[in-house]
């Protein structure tokens, strides 16, 4: 996998991320008010530790390749109010953190292919 796709699908996967956690944000916040209903979040440690590995020694790139398809686990929150339900004002600032995360990266994805499209035309 050359450098310049390593690049594009580890941002792609670390929107997919993103969206995830706001899809969660938006859940938790929308049945925050339903009885006995538990705030929910996303475990990605695992995939995270494989990530990090293929990316900075560059040697597994099919770990990587695996990655993208992969599902996030989703657990239940340990971040709870004190009568046990959601946390709204948290549920909010994860949904924020993960709009700003995604719009950051959206950029940074945008600007990549710029980059390719200049090297594939052969501009300088």
């Amino acid at each position: 996998m050359a450098s310049s796709e390593l690049v594009i699908d580890v941002i792609s996967w670390a929107m997919r991320l993103e969206q995830t956690k706001a899809d969660l944000a938006s859940r938790n916040i929308a049945s925050a008010n339903i009885p006995g209903s538990r705030p929910m979040q996303v475990d990605f440690n695992s995939q995270i530790s494989l990530l990090k590995n293929a990316v900075y020694t560059g040697t597994d790139a099919e770990a990587v390749a695996g990655l993208m398809n992969k599902t996030f686990a989703i657990t239940e929150s340990k971040n709870v109010g004190i009568s046990g339900g959601v946390q709204l004002d948290s549920e909010v600032a994860d949904l924020t953190s993960a709009e700003l995360r995604y719009k950051t990266l959206a950029e940074a994805l945008s600007r990549q292919l710029s980059l390719l499209t200049i090297a594939a035309s052969g501009k300088q």
